[in-house]
């Protein structure tokens, strides 16, 4: 069916201004085909969308190629693991501080015996926590007594006794000296005599006597 368009005009002489013509349409709405700004918004994001999901697809492709080389490396890692393991459970163990110092003890006197236990026990513990024997304490301060440049050139070729922890062995073992005749060094050369032979025992003790004089001194 067709439609019927009436297009009238409105004379300017009537009015006196001319007006713009109008148009009557009968029929069905016409369409607008002119694009709107919600297809200028889908069509400009579109191009966006589609380099979006393609970035996703290689990030997830390089994901998955790291994914299999972690676990290729990890697998490569526990087999390393297990093959030290083995090697070194197949090698000889090695004997302890104790068998060492027993083996080496028809070699040795016992002093050197006792040396040579704390230097190997001093190699594996701090110098500031180990005990050391009485006897090795004895010969450091002999060394020590003998020449303090000696002893401190000894210090840097063995494990010694600090000079503070001799002091604190001499003032544990004699104890307070008080002034007057002091039984402590009495004993102490008593003991000491036993060990000599007579000819050495023949000696000559002398007393000999120290002004003190009493003064301030400040710091």
């Amino acid at each position: 069916m067709w439609n019927v368009f009436h297009v009238g005009f409105i004379s300017s002489t009537s009015i006196g201004h001319q007006a713009p013509p109008t148009r009557q349409f009968c029929g069905p709405a016409a369409v607008d085909t002119t694009p709107t700004t919600s297809d200028n918004t889908v069509t400009t994001t579109l191009p966006v969308q589609q380099h979006t999901s393609q970035q996703k697809q290689r990030l997830k492709k390089r994901l998955k190629v790291l994914s299999c080389s972690r676990w290729r490396l990890k697998r490569r890692i526990s087999t390393l693991h297990s093959r030290c393991k083995a090697k070194l459970q197949s090698l000889p163990s090695l004997p302890n501080i104790d068998s060492i110092v027993s083996a080496a003890s028809q070699y040795l006197t016992p002093l050197q015996l006792s040396f040579f236990r704390a230097q190997m026990y001093s190699s594996l513990r701090k110098p500031r926590g180990f005990q050391w024997p009485n006897d090795v304490m004895l010969l450091s301060l002999q060394l020590h007594y003998k020449s303090t440049a000696a002893y401190s050139f000894l210090s840097g070729k063995f494990s010694l006794p600090s000079h503070s922890k001799l002091l604190k062995f001499v003032n544990k073992s004699v104890g307070r000296m008080d002034p007057g005749f002091s039984t402590i060094m009495l004993n102490i050369a008593r003991l000491r005599s036993t060990e000599l032979s007579v000819q050495d025992r023949q000696c000559a003790l002398v007393f000999d006597e120290m002004s003190l004089q009493c003064e301030l001194s400040y710091n």
